[in-house]
């Protein structure tokens, strides 16, 4: 176990400082693009992973307010003050973080996400899955969020799934309020095509 905690830490503080291989994005147009989606469509094409949507869920544009790497959103119908969402990121990845586990770098993930959750905590180590024909890593997370009316934030559960693609690193954050149905999520991730 030792060994598991300072190989992550290890390759944590090297991605840390490696940083990216692609040139740094300036504040004009093409840093902070949108792509606009139907929230109606079926499937949603974005760079090569093809997404299916539940009935009764929408596309909406990604929030790159929070990170510049999303790429799609979706939500479902509210339950409670919650409404469950699944948000897809894409980072190409160095030469370096190439030769990553999935796992190490969902848990880059993770922690990059840990900032911007209330209450955030590791429900299940990441463990290894194929997802969309690709070697990939899922873990579960509890954590608070937000309400839709802007109150206080109540208890989620949080799934992440990552997935390498080359150059690409695809992550996938699905929130559903604390003890609702996983069944939406399972079937967008089941959906996933690269």
């Amino acid at each position: 176990m030792f060994w598991k905690i300072s190989g992550v830490a290890l390759l944590l503080a090297s991605l840390a400082c490696a940083g990216s291989n692609a040139p740094a994005a300036g504040p004009g147009p093409a840093a902070k693009a949108k792509v606009r989606l139907d929230a109606t469509a079926k499937t949603v094409t974005i760079k090569g992973l093809t997404v299916t949507r539940p009935e009764g869920w929408k596309f909406v544009t990604a929030d790159r307010s929070l990170s510049e790497d999303a790429e799609l959103m979706m939500v479902g119908p509210a339950k409670g003050p919650q409404r469950p969402s699944v948000t897809v990121y894409r980072r190409e990845l160095s030469a370096r973080e190439r030769r990553a586990a999935p796992d190490a770098l969902l848990t880059v993930f993770a922690m990059e996400n840990m900032q911007m959750m209330e209450s955030f905590e590791l429900d299940q180590e990441p463990v290894f899955s194929e997802i969309a024909g690709h070697p990939g890593a899922s873990m579960r997370v509890k954590a608070a969020a937000m309400n839709l009316n802007g109150s206080d934030a109540t208890p989620v559960d949080g799934r992440f799934y990552g997935i390498i693609d080359g150059a690409n690193f695809w992550t996938v954050m699905a929130i559903v309020p604390n003890g609702g149905a996983n069944g939406d999520v399972d079937s967008v991730i089941d959906s996933m095509r690269l």
